[in-house]
């Protein structure tokens, strides 16, 4: 870490230091190594070559070799081509010929200023300490990273060195006025800095990339020596007492991600307490806020929104009318539109034939990079490129909206992807959803933050590129064209003509044209164009009410299966015998719902398919997962791999007649006997508690149960004036209360949801209604954070509790009021 090569010197005038920056041509030269390095390492994906002319040719120049391709080579060799081989083995220094092959270290020290140099600047009206090293980043990285995607916080603490507990003690001590200042506690005698974490990071997604601004917020807790009277008997003595403070401070970097000079550079930071910075995008957080991968902050509302932004930048005819986009001409505007802000920056399109079979469709190159086509034979790309790989074409539309897809990579994620470049990763890669790699990381490391943000990165792209292909407004104005043309007639077969003519229109799939449709408020499109493992088309059907939203009436084989043996009630539902298995639905084996062909055939009626609420079951697909590969240089599209729409289902009704509606009837029922018991509850919470307890026929015994705990130690918990949050909430979950009455008993034990630390979880917990007590305590301990029921330590934060009784604590345990 950096803190130990600190010089900060002695005098209080912050006199700059005086590091030896190295020189900037020996930089230049080990890059150059390290470029020979890279590419005479080899592709995941390499496949040794057979050919022996290709391999002598590339032993001859000094290119790669795999160790496969120097056995063959050398169990094919001639007698005289066997001697060339040990002459030219002999020529480089007498090494072995499986020396040749082995790749050489990884990465190269670039240097890196330790120390800071210290100045003062004006904000506000007053003079803070302004820490301003300016650095290239260290690419000496360990080799475990090589995959792994790097954060705004690991380029600062891993290749920049930076140790923000040392800065903190540094402030400390040079500037301790401005602590005592934001504390309010100037007559404070000393400082000392205790420890810190960082809280999050702070950036807006609209900003060049050479001078990209990043606040890191860090809660940092301080010892204070402060005046206190002490009273000994009749003599009142002044005495210095040590107080624990917590202030939060704003570090702010500024990041060249785009390298003017050559290099990516980071300069920073401005450090003050957050109150003592003036207010700017950044600090607002108000519009386009991005994550800690410099990604843009998407919402369902922002979605329309930046893929207008992004139509006005690049493509404003598509704004005025339908408009088919023309793939090469989005590119060269692209292009000149990044060429305008970055000089060097281009894009080029390139068709070519990479083979078929691991499922990239596309990429978009950010690096350097060889590829192998088809036939293994390598390609050169270079950064900027856009790669259509014409093998995995199935449709003249997938090239379009392959297309599109790379360029919303590049409009939206480019900051991202600088920011792998800023890490120094000394490999090329991609995106790719169908990554075997990852499932395997997945099953060796679990979860991982970092690569759910990459997944969220590529489907929120994936639906950007729809919104940018089929502008929100322009299509809103289409459909109410053609549903003004059809009397708003919304049957099958009529949506099926919309869905036809808006596809041509606009260029996109059919699939994706169907989605938006359901995304602009036609959720009757969910009945058309549906298919069973992506291979047989289901017919089309439709509801003779409201289709419900979420809600779908068809299944594929092997998903059912799936079912069955995760769900009890689904199983026994077919094992009753009503239903049989038709066209993709589990419908009623009556007259009414199946006829009988000719030739023995079964099928549905006119009538089922024009009420399949009716006769079918109902299910509700979970949101799937999807698998990618990440690291540094390209994103890729990929294609999907059979049909994962119902991995995970659940059966949401049976449709039996009168069972069907009685079952919504109970569903109706049951909410407003819930909304009457939260309106009736009043008083204290252990007085609303006993009222929950008695209406729903639970003891406290059994309660405490569920809990996990004994009953003495809940009745000790109840016995307090005050309950701790993760108890109330974990009290709610044992109960599977309904989410109003959950937050009424919230209420009533004056604590608060907000949205930092584990109340989100909270939140999340009880909207589950079959959660569990202990599964709610695996989930917040892996967060780190306390279980439900852990009731070792009595403790409270006063941000868990509504104002009236913060008040009131302060006033009982003599709390100071925080300025």
């Amino acid at each position: 870490m950096r803190s130990k090569y600190y010089n900060f010197g002695s005098t209080p005038d912050w006199i700059q230091d005086t590091y030896q920056y190295p020189d900037i041509l020996d930089i230049i030269e080990q890059e150059e190594k390290a470029k020979k390095a890279r590419r005479r390492k080899r592709t995941t994906g390499y496949k040794p070559s057979r050919d022996r002319a290709n391999i002598r040719a590339r032993l001859g120049a000094g290119a790669f070799v795999s160790k496969e391709e120097a056995a063959y080579y050398r169990r094919t060799c001639t007698p005289f081509e066997l001697a060339e081989l040990e002459r030219f083995c002999a020529l480089h220094d007498c090494i072995g010929i499986a020396s040749l092959f082995s790749s050489s270290d990884r990465g190269l020290n670039h240097g890196y200023s330790e120390g800071y140099a210290s100045t003062v600047l004006e904000m506000n009206g007053r003079s803070s300490l302004v820490m301003m090293p300016t650095a290239t980043p260290d690419i000496n990285i360990d080799e475990d990273s090589a995959e792994k995607v790097h954060t705004v916080l690991d380029v600062l603490q891993n290749n920049l060195h930076e140790d923000f507990g040392e800065a903190l003690r540094f402030l400390a001590q040079t500037c301790p006025t401005d602590i005592t200042e934001a504390l309010g506690m100037t007559d404070a005698l000393s400082v000392e800095f205790e420890g810190c974490y960082v809280k999050r990071v702070e950036s807006s997604w609209e900003q060049r990339l050479d001078d990209f601004k990043v606040d890191v917020i860090v809660s940092a807790d301080f010892m204070l020596k402060v005046p206190a009277e002490h009273y000994c008997g009749d003599k009142t003595m002044l005495v210095y007492r040590d107080t624990r403070r917590t202030i939060d401070y704003r570090f702010r970097y500024t990041f060249d991600l785009y390298g003017v000079n050559g290099y990516k550079t980071c300069s920073g930071p401005i450090t003050a307490p957050v109150q003592y910075f003036p207010e700017d995008r950044i600090t607002a957080q108000s519009e386009w806020t991005t994550n800690r991968i410099l990604r843009p902050n998407l919402t369902a509302k922002d979605f329309p929104i930046l893929a207008r932004k992004m139509l006005q930048d690049i493509y404003p005819e598509a704004l005025e009318a339908p408009t088919r986009l023309n793939g090469e001409l989005l590119v060269k505007r692209l292009s000149r539109w990044l060429n305008k802000r970055y000089r060097r920056m281009k894009l080029r399109l390139r068709k070519e034939h990479l083979g078929k079979g691991d499922g990239v469709k596309g990429r978009i190159i950010f690096s350097d990079m060889e590829v192998l086509d088809g036939d293994g034979e390598p390609i050169k790309f270079k950064a900027g490129d856009i790669v259509v790989n014409l093998d995995e074409m199935r449709f003249d539309t997938d090239v379009l909206v392959t297309i599109v897809h790379e360029c919303v990579h590049v409009y939206v994620d480019l900051s991202f992807f600088m920011l792998q470049l800023m890490a120094g990763k000394p490999h090329y890669s991609f995106i790719d959803r169908t990554s075997r790699w990852l499932k395997s990381e997945r099953k060796r490391q679990g979860s991982d933050y970092q690569m759910e943000l990459i997944e969220e990165m590529e489907k929120q792209d994936e639906k950007l590129t729809a919104y940018v292909m089929m502008e929100e407004s322009v299509f809103r104005s289409e459909c109410d064209r053609m549903f003004a043309i059809t009397g708003n007639d919304r049957t099958p077969p009529t949506l099926m003509w919309m869905l036809e003519n808006l596809s041509a229109e606009f260029g996109a799939s059919m699939q994706m044209t169907k989605i938006h449709m359901k995304e602009v408020g036609i959720p009757q499109a969910e009945g058309i164009w549906n298919f069973i493992g992506n291979r047989i088309r289901v017919p089309d059907h439709a509801v003779s009410g409201v289709w419900s939203n979420g809600i779908v009436y068809t299944i594929d084989t092997p998903d059912a299966i799936a079912l069955t043996s995760s769900s009890q009630r689904f199983a026994q539902v077919l094992l009753s015998g009503k239903y049989i298995y038709l066209e993709g639905h589990y419908v009623l084996n009556r007259p009414k719902y199946v006829e009988t062909a000719s030739d023995g055939t079964l099928s549905l009626t006119p009538y089922a398919h024009e009420h399949i609420e009716e006769c079918c079951l109902a299910f509700r697909p979970r949101r799937r997962r999807k698998y990618y590969e990440y690291s540094c240089g390209a994103a890729a599209r990929t294609k999907k791999e059979g049909n994962d729409k119902y991995k995970t289902v659940e059966l949401v009704s049976e449709p039996g007649d009168a069972d069907y509606d009685s079952e919504n009837m109970s569903f109706s029922d049951n909410a407003q006997l819930w909304g009457e018991l939260a309106g009736s509850l009043h008083g204290t919470f252990h007085d609303a508690l006993q009222m929950v307890l008695d209406e729903i026929g639970v003891s406290q015994t059994t309660l405490a149960s569920r809990m996990g705990i004994s009953r003495q130690a809940f009745q000790k918990w109840l016995k307090r004036d005050l309950m701790m949050k993760r108890h109330v909430v974990g009290i709610c979950i044992a109960l599977r209360l309904d989410m109003g009455v959950s937050l009424k008993l919230i209420e009533l034990a004056s604590l608060r949801l907000g949205c930092y630390g584990p109340d989100p979880i909270y939140l999340h917990l009880l909207c589950d209604r079959n959660m569990t007590v202990e599964r709610g305590n695996d989930i917040l301990v892996a967060q780190n954070y306390k279980k439900l029921n852990d009731g070792r330590q009595f403790e409270f934060d006063l941000l868990d509790f509504d104002p009236t009784t913060q008040e009131e604590l302060r006033r009982k345990y003599g709390i100071a009021d925080e300025k």
